[in-house]
């Protein structure tokens, strides 16, 4: 049995019915091209996931899948055990969120790509939502996220500072296209140097500046979670950073 038929087997033994089934089932397929199944083959597949900037985390819950795909083999009797490599180390949550003093010298700093940085600070999208994102998505003032992470659709309102993003452009276009992620890493190097932010200080953490922003001025969690598109609350609490300014008014106001 080849590798996408193993995936098939799988999805519907294991994963048919389930609310990330689909997602689950799209990361095992990533292992095709690395078939057969061998501990050789996963290091592989782990490496060129991290070289192509898969967080540990992300790495893991790939191989997570390709696991389950595994042991559903073995237990139909189509291949032997195979022992896995460790789990990477996860970094902690990313506590770096860009302070209001830096935020206009580095969005300059990104050149062509400062649209798309701004408009992650000011929508809190993850970066594969905004590249996909298509002008006949944003209209009425709202932006609307179809392509999302757990597969719900999501409207986050347009901040003042997007005015004029949104040209008149085809509606099947994409507001960003033209630009591409690796474009944007490259462009992200030299801004992160300019204002002297460490190396951990990734696109995603200008969602989690959006998020602690919010909080900071009094939204309520409830309402970062569905600005953010979580399902669970737990996450959004990992996205809220206080700051010292935040600590230093929190404990004036006893």
């Amino acid at each position: 049995m080849d590798w996408p038929d193993a995936c098939t087997l799988t999805y519907e033994r294991e994963w048919r019915g389930k609310r990330t089934g689909e997602e689950l089932y799209a990361r095992a397929l990533l292992f095709a091209p690395y078939a057969p199944l061998t501990r050789e083959s996963v290091l592989s597949f782990m490496a060129d996931c991290r070289a192509f900037n898969n967080a540990a985390a992300t790495v893991n819950r790939k191989v997570s899948a390709v696991r389950v795909v595994h042991r559903t083999m073995v237990d139909a009797g189509l291949c032997a055990e195979v022992v896995f490599p460790s789990r990477l180390r996860e970094a902690g949550p990313r506590t770096y969120t860009l302070s209001p003093d830096d935020e206009g010298p580095f969005l300059a700093a990104l050149g062509d790509y400062e649209r798309l940085g701004r408009f992650l600070l000011y929508t809190g999208a993850r970066l594969g939502e905004a590249l996909t994102l298509l002008h006949r998505d944003c209209v009425g003032g709202w932006a609307t996220f179809r392509d999302t992470k757990n597969g719900t659709t999501r409207q986050v309102p347009l901040h003042p500072a997007l005015e004029g993003l949104v040209t008149s452009a085809g509606p099947l276009e994409r507001v960003f296209g033209g630009l591409s992620r690796h474009g944007l890493y490259q462009a992200w190097g030299a801004a992160r140097t300019k204002i002297g932010a460490p190396g951990d200080f990734t696109p995603h953490c200008l969602r989690h500046t959006f998020a602690t922003r919010l909080v900071t001025r009094g939204v309520d969690v409830r309402t970062v979670q569905e600005l953010l598109g979580h399902s669970d609350i737990k996450s959004t609490m990992r996205y809220l950073h206080p700051t010292n300014e935040s600590k230093q008014s929190a404990v004036g106001s006893l």
